[in-house]
């Protein structure tokens, strides 16, 4: 062979090689793109060279989010109460399922005055949810959608017995009731509510010129609440499952700790703020669509802002909470779309900032998430009990407030621990 020909048939073999190593390079590429282009259904968000939108999957149903509620069920004696307790309790599963029934098969609404509505907790079965919520979400919660006329909210509910039925009373925090007939049989509820016993429980209405100055439909109880003193920690360790959650590169340089430590991470047009309390803010930018939630038309329903913020928040906070779990704390309509929020709850009770400031919250414009703030906040029950002031020294502070409605939560500033509490709520 000359001197040529071997040139010729090593040039060719170097260029097999660099081909070799050039596909080699490409299939590796391939391969790390379609890890990183896994979606919510694989635990994470969209791609990080992708910049198509990325929708919030969906959970099935409202009625997997738990709900605070209070509960109080005329008997022969009195009252029987429950002051915290959730609907997903086993202990008000048919209380709740029967409400849910009234509200998917609701007549036609009527309103009806604040007399009426008192008339009916002497002789039904109430439900205090805290806070207004728009009707196909309270139905949502009880796992029915209404019927009828769902333009309306509500915070408060009466299963009421009536010799042609159970008659549904709804009402509003500005006062407003309506009542309708339902498709619940009254045997079915009596027999239900005969299952409870009086325990001393009240409203304010009911309590003499001491309780005056209280909202009437403060429910009270006999003796003195208690509960568990919860331990509380920062919970946010990880910041790179984080980033990979929200579609942020972990491995960004583009971030920076400002003086009072809070971390900046920034990918234009959004940015992600990690504050040394475990408080994470996300701001996109105009028209930025990269966390979204799943709806039909652009604008998200209230049922879809709903579900969908809370898949983010439950994928986001998961394993950071302890013992506490979200619930939909309110949701509201603005100019643009949505501001949804949710609390922490520990068996029924709720836990409040005392900034003022909610678990989770979230702003959508049509169905992208624009603006959200999480804590990252881990509870656990200790071995101690704590209890409130006695009921009689909490009214007499409330009564510099008139109109206040007292409950008990807890309040969480910022320390290691909280302690249940009478809030003004």
């Amino acid at each position: 062979m000359d001197h040529q020909t071997r040139d010729r048939r090593d040039r060719l073999q170097n260029l097999l090689i660099v081909l070799l190593s050039v596909s080699a390079v490409l299939l590796f590429a391939q391969n790390q793109m379609a890890n990183l282009n896994r979606t919510w259904s694989d635990g994470h968000l969209g791609s990080l060279l992708d910049p198509a939108p990325t929708p919030v999957n969906e959970v099935d149903t409202l009625a997997d989010l738990a709900a605070p509620v209070r509960v109080s069920v005329a008997t022969a004696d009195g009252r029987c109460g429950l002051l915290y307790a959730t609907t997903a309790d086993a202990s008000l599963s048919q209380l709740s399922t029967l409400l849910g029934s009234a509200l998917g098969s609701a007549g036609t609404w009527t309103e009806c005055n604040d007399q009426a509505f008192r008339a009916a907790l002497d002789h039904g079965a109430y439900f205090d949810f805290l806070n207004e919520l728009p009707l196909p979400i309270l139905a949502g919660l009880l796992g029915t959608e209404p019927t009828g006329n769902t333009s309306f909210s509500a915070r408060q509910a009466i299963l009421c017995p009536d010799q042609d039925g159970v008659r549904l009373y709804l009402r509003s925090e500005d006062g407003i009731c309506r009542v309708c007939s339902t498709a619940v049989q009254t045997e079915v509820l009596s027999a239900e509510m005969a299952l409870y016993q009086a325990d001393g429980t009240f409203f304010a209405f009911e309590g003499g010129e001491s309780y005056a100055r209280l909202d009437p439909y403060t429910l009270l109880p006999h003796e003195t609440p208690e509960s568990a003193v919860l331990t509380v920690g920062n919970s946010l360790s990880d910041s790179s499952t984080l980033l990979r959650q929200l579609d942020f590169n972990p491995y960004t340089k583009y971030r920076y700790t400002e003086k009072g430590g809070t971390e900046v991470i920034v990918e234009e047009p959004r940015t992600l703020r990690l504050q040394t309390d475990g408080t994470v803010v996300y701001q996109a930018g105009d028209g930025d669509t990269t966390l979204s939630v799943s709806s039909a038309g652009e604008t998200a329903t209230a049922v879809e802002a709903v579900l969908g913020t809370r898949s983010l928040a439950e994928t986001v906070l998961a394993g950071h909470l302890g013992e506490t779990a979200l619930y939909l704390e309110s949701i509201t309509a603005t100019d643009t779309g949505w501001l949804v929020r949710f609390g922490f709850q520990y068996n029924g009770v709720p836990i409040l900032f005392s900034d003022g400031s909610c678990g989770a919250e979230f702003q959508l414009t049509g169905s992208a998430i624009t603006h959200f703030a999480l804590h990252f906040r881990q509870y656990a029950a200790s071995s101690e009990s704590s209890s409130p002031l006695p009921l009689s020294l909490a009214v007499a502070i409330a009564d510099s407030q008139p109109g206040a409605e007292l409950v008990t939560g807890y309040v969480d500033e910022g320390g290691t621990s909280v302690s249940l509490s009478w809030l003004n709520n």
